[in-house]
């Protein structure tokens, strides 16, 4: 078996090593197994904030940096539940295309050629991801080839870095009044734009978050908090409440959280632990926190400093890390 590691050369990376493991015992079946690792699509920048997407080339259905190749004969191909990304897969029959690209979740298997057998695959991410990790691909090598496995695990699905407003901000006019698009579910994303020169990265979603888990918070900006600090997370626009009859954005009415951050201090005074920043979690099945499953394809969040006398969190960004299950 060959596998053929990243196309990244122009970003200066090493390609992954190829991983080719036993297979385990819920595979009941003959089986060839290996993974790869892929860079998370999303990432933190505070300039950027929402579009802090990785450019992927909108006529490729599998993102060109991410494409690995591996010839390998099989009927069928599962997507082991334990990876941390979905995948798009071409079936190559004599080394040439046999199939359209199709999207395998985690946990699934597909059958793409009936009673036929292919020579090959050609894949990786699909377009309009913006997470990444492992990926465990089993390529089932006889016809009568079956799988049983557990649930899906929870993936990371998306990451962004938002700045903490002044409550004075929303009065002053322009785009504060208005939250950044930047709290997608469904993939791809119909309002993405990635880097300074907001090349788009919008298409038809083909993919969704059908059971979002939960959201981490990290806060940034600060090495020491004197006292708690209270935050709004304002969701507007949202799919479950910001959406008319028509489909129609309604931007008035949002709904909100409310959460605190916890007084602290930085231990230390050199070297790369010399500040830490406090991280919390919403969980979407706490009653305390029923906004974690929201989205908002078509807008986004704002988040305000809630104390207004002393304004302790200007400045502030927050890093959310989103998790869910396919």
């Amino acid at each position: 078996m060959r596998l053929e590691g990243f196309n990244q050369a122009a970003l200066g990376k090493t390609a992954p090593r190829d991983v080719t493991r036993p297979i385990l015992p819920e595979v009941s079946s003959p089986s060839v197994q290996f993974s790869a690792m892929f860079d998370f699509q999303s990432y933190y920048d505070s300039t950027l904030l929402e579009k802090a997407i990785l450019e992927q080339p909108r006529n490729s259905p599998i993102v060109d940096s991410t494409v690995q190749i591996a010839q390998v004969t099989g009927y069928s191909l599962g997507l082991a539940p334990w990876s941390q990304t979905p995948i798009a897969v071409e079936f190559l029959v004599n080394g040439q295309s046999g199939s359209s690209v199709l999207v395998c979740r985690p946990g699934q298997v597909i059958k793409p050629m009936g009673g036929k057998s292919f020579s090959g695959i050609r894949w990786g991410l699909p377009f309009g991801w913006l997470g990444g990790g492992m990926a465990t691909v089993f390529i089932f090598t006889t016809e009568k080839s079956t799988v049983h496995w557990g649930a899906a695990s929870e993936v990371i699905f998306h990451r962004v870095r938002v700045p903490i407003l002044q409550v004075a901000d929303l009065t002053s006019g322009g785009s504060n009044n208005n939250a950044r698009k930047n709290w997608p579910m469904r993939f791809p994303w119909t309002q993405a734009l990635s880097g300074s020169s907001s090349i788009s990265q919008k298409a038809d979603p083909v993919l969704a978050i059908t059971q979002p888990t939960r959201v981490a918070l990290a806060l940034r900006g600060f090495s020491t908090l004197p006292g708690s600090a209270g935050m709004r997370i304002i969701y507007q626009a949202t799919n479950d409440f910001g959406l008319d009859s028509a489909g129609d954005i309604v931007l008035t009415n949002p709904v909100y959280q409310d959460v605190t951050w916890p007084a602290f201090s930085s231990v230390g005074t050199s070297g790369n632990l010399a500040t830490q920043n406090p991280v919390i979690e919403l969980v979407n099945n706490s009653l305390a926190n029923p906004l974690t499953r929201l989205a908002a394809d078509d807008g986004g969040i704002a988040l305000v400093d809630l104390d207004s006398v002393g304004a302790p969190l200007t400045s502030g960004f927050v890093d959310f890390c989103r998790y869910g299950i396919l």
